[in-house]
């Protein structure tokens, strides 16, 4: 497994990956392949990073910071793992090297943010998160 930089050319599998895997239970989300690759193209503005294996990519995750009243926060916005490649350690891989990309950049907490019903939860919290002091709403505006 190799961890690496996204790069340009790496657009339409990292897009793919999105499009399949966000279709999927808890999220049922319609994605096109011109949609999934507008949202990938806007990660590229900050962090993206792929895991590979065998020349092809079987995850990613897309990350940043910003300044807050007391230094820099970090983000994640995306880890998602093909299907065949869960439960097989690339999410903590992944988290880890977001993890390193932003102490080095000085970054002292990160957040995030993801679907209750999904087992990304049992990940998150084996590797330190835990439920933070803020509340998520969300307003459907008509």
């Amino acid at each position: 497994m190799k961890i690496r930089k996204a790069s340009k050319k790496d657009l339409k599998e990292i897009a793919e990956i999105l499009r399949i895997e966000l279709s999927k239970k808890p999220y049922y989300e319609k994605w096109s392949d011109k949609t999934a690759s507008e949202k990938i193209k806007n990660y590229f503005k900050d962090f993206l990073y792929v895991a590979e294996f065998e020349d092809n990519i079987v995850g990613f995750t897309a990350f940043r910071f910003y300044s807050w009243d007391a230094g820099f926060w970090g983000w994640i916005d995306e880890l998602l793992i093909s299907n065949n490649f869960r439960n097989k350690g690339v999410g903590d891989i992944l988290l880890k090297k977001a993890e390193e990309v932003l102490k080095q950049n000085k970054v002292e907490n990160v957040s995030l943010l993801f679907h209750r019903g999904f087992s990304k939860y049992n990940l998150f919290t084996k590797n330190d998160f835990k439920q933070g002091d803020y509340t998520y709403l969300v307003k459907k505006l008509k």
